[in-house]
């Protein structure tokens, strides 16, 4: 991925600096999500609708699982496709 989608899907561009969260796993994976969807839409040039659907997918999954995508596993996706 070049640099320019790097620095535009970065998770930081989302996150507000000097903040504390409640509920920093949260505020990470949303900042994933949308730092994704954003890389989507400027590295790519998607369709909003194509971003949206994707985005909800992943999120589908993780509600799925109840877990983050830094603790998900393949049994999880392998579990969730049946």
């Amino acid at each position: 991925m070049p640099r320019a989608e790097l620095r535009e899907a970065s998770a930081q561009l989302v996150l507000l600096q000097g903040v504390s969260l409640l509920h920093p796993e949260d505020a990470v994976f949303e900042a994933m999500v949308e730092g994704w969807g954003r890389q989507q839409r400027g590295g790519r040039r998607l369709q909003p609708d194509t971003i949206s659907d994707r985005q909800s997918v992943v999120r589908r999954f993780a509600g799925y699982t109840n877990a983050y995508p830094w603790q998900w596993s393949a049994s999880d996706l392998d579990e969730w496709m049946t």
